[in-house]
């Protein structure tokens, strides 16, 4: 039977993502043991063993509970991963090998969110071009292949924003509750959804209230439709999803109570040692300049490319394409929708700008960004193409698309040899120490360490952690 060309595209995506998923895989498992890129990741498998083992939030056996899991959901669905026998360094595994989902299923999102986003009208080839493109983007594959919880993250938020645009206010408000569990920029987006629900319910009813009475002269008559109009628009939200997303909200204040409750602080210890405006002595001004210049380089630097130095985060330029979907949205008076997708974006990357390690790590905080402003991008070119009938036009568009291409490719070549790279620094220098405090310091020797994820974990040592991560 022959094939579509849609089913070709289908096929080409996910023989893409197998070659991507296998150039992160063969060299985290190279080593003859799986091995994560980042020590931070053993921080949360030591997490999940301590859970597993009843010891919940105890980094060390004995030791007064710490706050240093920043993803609660991601940490326990490690602990019950242990709890299935992938006990040791077959949870690293596990973490690893899930990238291949995530990346998976950050494409499809992708796909879902550009079709809401794109005008019917257009050529359906967009929303595959977007999720092909997000794809090939070096960062998110480094976000899904890291060990952590960025994958999981970005899968939440997208299917967040889909399920809203889609008006299935009951699984969004379910995917809201788990952001906000998973990382705290969840909670901004749950009360970004609440508050675009909220006021579109509100604004809705005042349009149907307008036309359905109309204007009169009759001033007893309209002060009583007044009082009639205002019950109804309290009358006219939707109390049920309303209530599904308020709890949502509430949702994300829950590590915070647990913190509390555990420690007498509501951040978490690695909020508390990365936040700029956690810094002691507190100086209000050098905060504020510090997070100021933080975000800068942020929007610049790694969503526009103009700092990139050939290490682009996204396609470079691809900001400003991004900003023409959203112009586009306004003015086809999508107003949910730009709403909540700008608003998301420019709040939540500026809560990022508020660490001292905001774009450490390949911008790993900023990945669950990347989609949203390739599906906008996407907008932007769909856009344009609606625009452009002269042939130098549509050859322009054609170029502009070949470089987002070529650029995303290459983003994915410099990722890999990141990655590659820091396998390598973790598999030559912390594993080698934590294998040595292993089998060589008796079994209550406390170490005092710098990087205290794969030393801890591994080393099966209790630890001291000189930063304040756990």
């Amino acid at each position: 039977m022959t094939k579509s060309p849609r089913q070709w595209s289908i096929i080409l995506l996910l023989t893409l993502i197998g070659a991507i998923s296998a150039a992160y895989l063969i060299p985290a498992f190279a080593a003859g043991r799986p091995v994560a890129p980042l020590d931070d990741a053993y921080i949360t498998f030591q997490y999940a063993r301590q859970i597993a083992r009843g010891h919940p939030y105890q980094y060390n056996d004995g030791d007064p509970p710490t706050t240093g899991m920043t993803s609660p959901l991601f940490g326990f669905l490690m602990a019950g991963v242990y709890l299935l026998g992938f006990a040791g360094e077959r949870i690293v595994a596990i973490a690893l090998g899930s990238g291949v989902l995530w990346l998976a299923l950050i494409a499809w999102l992708t796909y879902r969110l550009a079709s809401h986003l794109i005008d019917e009208d257009a050529s359906r080839w967009w929303p595959l071009a977007a999720a092909g493109l997000v794809i090939l983007t070096g960062s998110v594959q480094w976000g899904c292949f890291n060990g952590m919880e960025t994958g999981l993250f970005t899968v939440l938020t997208l299917a967040a924003l889909d399920a809203f645009l889609a008006g299935q206010i009951g699984p969004c408000a379910l995917w809201l509750g788990l952001t906000g569990l998973t990382r705290p920029e969840g909670l901004i987006l749950a009360g970004v959804l609440w508050a675009t629900f909220l006021v579109t319910s509100l604004l809705r009813s005042r349009s149907a209230k307008k036309q359905l009475f109309g204007k009169t002269q009759n001033p007893a008559l309209a002060a009583s439709r007044k009082m009639k109009d205002t019950a109804g628009v309290w009358g006219a939200i939707q109390w049920k999803q309303s209530l599904l997303l308020s709890a949502a909200v509430l949702a994300g204040f829950i590590p915070s109570l647990v913190n509390w409750t555990l420690t007498g602080a509501t951040a978490a210890a690695g909020l508390q040692a990365k936040a700029w405006w956690l810094n002691v002595p507190a100086y209000p001004e050098e905060i504020a300049r510090s997070i100021l210049l933080s975000y800068r380089h942020v929007i610049l630097g790694h969503l526009l490319g103009w700092e990139a130095n050939w290490r682009w985060f996204v396609p470079p330029g691809m900001l400003i394409l991004s900003l023409l979907g959203w112009v586009w949205l306004g003015l086809r008076r999508r107003w949910a929708a730009l709403a909540v997708t700008l608003s998301w974006f420019l709040l939540g990357t500026f809560s990022t700008a508020t660490l001292i390690t905001s774009t450490w790590h390949m911008g790993r905080y900023q990945v669950p960004f990347a989609p949203l402003a390739l599906a906008l991008a996407l907008v932007g070119l769909s856009a344009l193409s609606q625009w452009t009938s002269r042939w130098w036009r549509v050859a322009l568009l054609g170029l502009m698309a070949l470089f987002l291409l070529a650029s995303s490719a290459y983003s994915t070549l410099h990722s890999a040899r990141v990655y590659r790279r820091s396998v390598s620094t973790m598999t030559r220098q912390q594993l080698p120490i934590a294998d040595w405090l292993r089998e060589n310091l008796p079994p209550d020797t406390r170490v005092g360490v710098h990087d205290t994820g794969s030393l801890r974990y591994l080393g099966r040592r209790p630890t001291y952690d000189l930063i304040g991560l756990t």
